[in-house]
Order: C-alpha cells, then sequence, then structure tokens
C-alpha cells in the first residue's frame, strides 16, 4: 500500500532539523549507541568507514573499485561492470538466469544437429554448440550458488 496525499496530516512531526548532516556525523554519535543494538559492539551497529570516512550501515562494505559503500554487498562483477550489492542484485539474478535460458535453448536447437552429423558438421556449429553447453553448466552451477545465498539470507563478502 502506498502513501498518498490525502493520508497525510499536518500533525505529523515534520521538524527533522535536529539531524545533523550525514556527512558531519563523528566517531562519538556511532560508538554512541545512536546506531546499534543497546550500545552493544555487534554485526548490526553502524560504524565508521576505515578508507571513506563516512557512516556505514549494517553489512555495507566499501568497494575499492567504485569508491562507494555499498549496502549489502555481493561483489564485484566484472560482465556487468558494477558492484553487485542490495540495488541491483535482483538484476544480477535476472541476467544470470536470462542467459542460462538463452544458452540452454542454443543447446537444445543444435542437438538433434550435432547428433545427426556428429563431428562431420560444420566447425562453427561445433564451437557454438560446445561454447552454450559450457556457459550452460557454469550458469546453473552460479545461479545454484546464488539460490542457496538467498535462502540463507548471506551474500558472497560475508562468507
Amino acid at each position: 500500500m502506498s502513501r498518498t496525499r490525502s493520508s497525510w496530516s499536518p500533525k505529523q512531526p515534520t521538524n527533522y532539523h535536529h539531524r545533523r548532516n550525514y556527512h558531519q556525523s563523528t566517531e562519538d554519535d556511532v560508538k554512541g549507541g545512536r546506531g546499534g543494538l543497546n550500545g552493544n559492539n555487534n554485526a548490526l551497529e553502524w560504524r565508521l568507514c576505515g578508507r571513506s570516512g563516512l557512516i556505514k550501515p549494517p553489512r555495507a562494505h566499501y568497494d575499492n573499485v567504485s569508491g562507494m559503500i555499498v549496502l549489502n554487498m555481493d561483489h564485484f562483477c566484472p560482465w556487468v561492470a558494477n558492484t553487485i550489492g542490495y540495488a541491483n542484485y535482483r538484476y544480477f539474478l535476472l541476467m544470470l538466469f536470462w542467459t542460462f535460458v538463452g544458452c540452454a535453448y542454443v543447446v537444445l536447437m543444435l542437438t538433434p544437429r550435432v547428433y545427426y552429423y556428429g563431428i562431420g558438421s560444420k566447425l562453427y556449429i561445433l564451437v557454438i554448440y560446445v561454447t552454450a553447453f559450457s556457459f550452460s553448466v557454469v550458469l546453473t552451477m552460479f545461479l545454484a550458488f546464488h539460490s542457496f545465498l538467498i535462502s540463507t539470507g548471506q551474500v558472497v563478502c560475508s562468507m
């Protein structure tokens, strides 16, 4: 359910001036219990990034390649040329899935031809067949691994 204009009332507090700028927070604000659970030193506590000096949310990591703090960072993917994290993990999985479907389709369409002609078929057909088959096997392993990570609530960086 989305918030519409009709659900807003002027009695709701709108004074946010007590909050300081995100970049002006100090280490005392983070260690003083403003972002952690009961002030304990655990994995769910907000902390300062040692490289950028900004506040890091829980389960966030600094990415050396992009120079940014990435929430729920999984890994840097050279095929996407970006860091896979909270904002684009879904699209990464969809890319894996549809690439697998495309490779499996090529393998299924070329299997009768390769089976009928065997090694005597044209070289480019064999190269395409072997490449698509290899990619589909690798993508199956990637999809199985990332399905396991999703089912257990993990990311590659936390393993």
